[in-house]
């Protein structure tokens, strides 16, 4: 049971430029992102290597189709906080912490940095900042009530 109480709109034009990037970055392919993306991450946080799985097919596929969900909803994000909210949740049981959501922020902007090439417009970087930012409170929020949810259930058995 929890609250819709996503009401962020994001401005238009912010909304405008996420989609001419993504656009741009992801060539019809986003799994393009997200393949430098992990290359990425697991180059400069080899820590976080061992909470993914060996074959990283399915993990590219989904960070792709969730990225796609984002930019196609980045107008009325209130539209997806429950997916957004159950994906936070699932993410209790990779071990991923609230700490790690700006890491992986960073190393996104960074790769579509580099995968814009010359078009990138230092504008996108707070673009996408705020937009990753908007989406990472709301994942830290279904993860934060899965595991009050847990910790209610196991006080009653």
């Amino acid at each position: 049971q929890h609250s819709n109480n996503l009401c962020v709109q994001m401005d238009p034009a912010v909304v405008s430029r996420l989609r001419e990037s993504f656009t741009l970055v992801a060539k019809e392919n986003p799994v393009r992102i997200t393949d430098s993306f992990y290359e990425r991450l697991f180059k400069k946080h080899p820590e976080v290597r061992p909470m993914f799985p060996e074959d990283m097919s399915k993990q590219k596929m989904g960070l792709a189709s969730s990225l796609s969900i984002v930019i196609k909803f980045a107008d009325n994000l209130g539209e997806i906080e429950g997916v957004l909210l159950k994906l936070g949740a699932r993410h209790v049981a990779y071990g991923t912490k609230e700490e790690h959501y700006p890491v992986v922020a960073h190393n996104l902007i960074e790769t579509i940095k580099e995968l814009s090439g010359d078009a990138w417009q230092s504008q996108w970087e707070q673009d996408w900042s705020t937009a990753l930012n908007i989406v990472a409170s709301v994942m830290i929020r279904g993860q934060n009530e899965f595991v009050a949810h847990k910790l209610a259930e196991a006080a009653h058995t």
